[in-house]
């Protein structure tokens, strides 16, 4: 059986729907071989070690978006480009699903979870801090209106994740 190495991941898709595996398994592998300061802004490197970094960079991308940057022969200038391409976009587009998640829009509890797990990896991913706070802000604070008892034995938590069991297990007696 063969071992998987850094360099065995997938090509990144043209509509970018895997950037951020491909942003981070590309960084890893980069910086396995000496070269993770070629994508940094101001780098100090050698031309040879440039031409290694935008081999491997396109190496990981699928046909139609390698010719689309072919033309890119720094590697920072390419990271960039691809960048602005798919992480910006995603970045919006996982704000506004935060801003969007409510908690009473959801059937179950682990549905809610599961959405905000989703929306607060990617966020993170894309450099968001969301904290403790914020979790139970964003979900004491969507609860339906008509649930005030609910509302208010939900200021009582002071972790996320208290106040996720306590709300699974009055799903439970549901």
């Amino acid at each position: 059986m063969s071992r998987l190495h850094h360099s065995d991941y997938p090509a990144l898709d043209l509509n970018g729907d895997n950037y951020l595996d491909w942003a981070m398994n590309t960084s890893a592998d980069l910086k396995s071989k000496g070269l993770g300061k070629c994508i940094k802004y101001g780098n100090d490197t050698l031309a040879y070690e440039r031409r290694r970094a935008v081999l491997i960079m396109r190496k990981h991308l699928v046909k139609d978006l390698y010719d689309e940057c072919s033309y890119i022969n720094d590697p920072y200038d390419l990271w960039s480009r691809l960048n602005t391409m798919f992480f910006e976009p995603l970045l919006d587009e996982s704000m506004k699903e935060w801003k969007a998640l409510r908690f009473q829009d959801y059937e179950s509890v682990d549905d809610y979870h599961f959405d905000l797990v989703r929306i607060t990896y990617s966020l993170k991913l894309c450099g968001g801090a969301i904290t403790n706070y914020d979790l139970l802000s964003k979900t004491r604070d969507t609860i339906h209106s008509k649930e005030v008892l609910l509302s208010q034995k939900a200021k009582g938590f002071t972790t996320y994740y208290d106040l996720l069991s306590y709300f699974s297990a009055l799903e439970k007696k549901k």
